[in-house]
């Protein structure tokens, strides 16, 4: 069977791209959709509403909590935010899509097509959403992924009831990081976040910090490696969303929003290359470039990653006595929020 496109990577960017798309597409991903989580499930409440997903929604937190060593300092959020169950709201995207799901694993590209473990499948048009590890841009392009690039994740859920988005940066808990808190329907996602080369003893510091909030942590962990360098959008013939093109901010390390924006741009492309209004070199170059005109806004928080991880405990919390100053605050959190705009499917 022809397709007109294949998309390889069934998460936030992949089922984006999926959707977005009318013809015959293919969807690749080795796990039944939902099924394996790859985020902490938390981003702004507009983004559910906007995308019609609200049957996902866990909870909404309109507060945030931001801790040092030192102080604690809780503000409304410019606009509310939530956690939602991953396994929903996957499924909410994948109820639009008109194509053919595959269960396989992705092996790699080769002379434009699409390997996996149950056969080869070519299209016009290919798109890698295969996460960190970028499958078909590292199959087509040695050394692509740059290691040096990567954060590492751990996540469990634990009873702790709280009605705050928190985020703790506290060198006690984690150097080079950071600890999150995020409450869901009952009891809360916590981790720990931290450049890659602490990752090896991330678990038994995420079992102190369960200690220190008085909850005992079990086995179920969830965790794997988030890219906080934007990379190049193309690479060969290959269209690159989300974690595959490094679509994630640094410090932050939110990318659930960017999967989705970037997703509808590209998206959008590939339609007008499936019905003939722009050439695949063209449709190519078109979301590089629209890629690049953000390019910037990424760059930004690179020099902030590096000034906040770099601080002692004390210099931390001047830092954030200044930026949370009511003025300052709502200004930032503003331009934030504004710097990806998700639109309605």
């Amino acid at each position: 069977m022809s397709y007109d496109a294949i998309i390889a990577g069934a998460s936030f960017a992949g089922l984006t791209m999926a959707t977005g798309i009318r013809g015959k597409v293919l969807l690749i991903d080795r796990k039944g959709v939902g099924t394996l989580p790859t985020s902490a499930c938390a981003t702004f409440h507009s983004v559910l509403k906007v995308l019609g997903c609200e049957s996902s929604l866990l909870k909404v937190l309109p507060k945030i909590n931001w801790q040092t060593s030192y102080n604690s300092y809780v503000y409304k959020a410019y606009e509310p935010f939530c956690t939602f169950d991953y396994k929903e709201f996957c499924q909410c995207l994948l109820s639009r899509f008109e194509g053919e799901f595959l269960k396989a694993q992705v092996k790699g590209y080769k002379n434009g097509a699409v390997v996996t473990n149950k056969g080869t499948y070519s299209a016009p048009v290919i798109v890698d959403c295969t996460g960190w590890r970028a499958t078909l841009a590292s199959s087509a392009e040695k050394d692509f992924v740059d290691e040096k690039n990567l954060c590492f994740g751990l996540e469990t859920v634990l009873p702790y009831e709280d009605d705050k988005l928190s985020f703790i940066m506290d060198p006690n808990i984690i150097k080079k990081g950071y600890a999150w808190i995020f409450p869901i329907d009952k009891g809360s996602r916590v981790g720990l976040g931290c450049l890659a080369e602490n990752s090896r003893t991330l678990a038994g510091k995420l079992r102190s910090f369960a200690s220190s909030l008085n909850v005992e942590m079990g086995n179920n962990l969830n965790g794997g490696f988030i890219p906080i360098n934007l990379r190049r959008a193309v690479v060969d013939n290959i269209f690159l969303v989300g974690d595959s093109a490094g679509q994630v901010f640094p410090l932050t390390v939110e990318g659930i929003r960017q999967s989705i924006y970037f997703g509808q741009k590209c998206a959008s492309i590939v339609q007008e290359i499936i019905d003939g209004h722009l050439v695949l070199e063209e449709g190519l170059r078109a979301y590089q470039d629209f890629v690049n005109r953000h390019r910037l806004l990424f760059k930004h928080f690179m020099p902030l990653q590096h000034l906040f991880f770099g601080l002692g405990p004390r210099s931390l919390e001047v830092v954030s006595q200044l930026s949370c100053r009511p003025s300052l605050l709502r200004f930032i959190q503003r331009k934030y929020y504004d710097a990806i705009r998700i639109e309605s499917q």
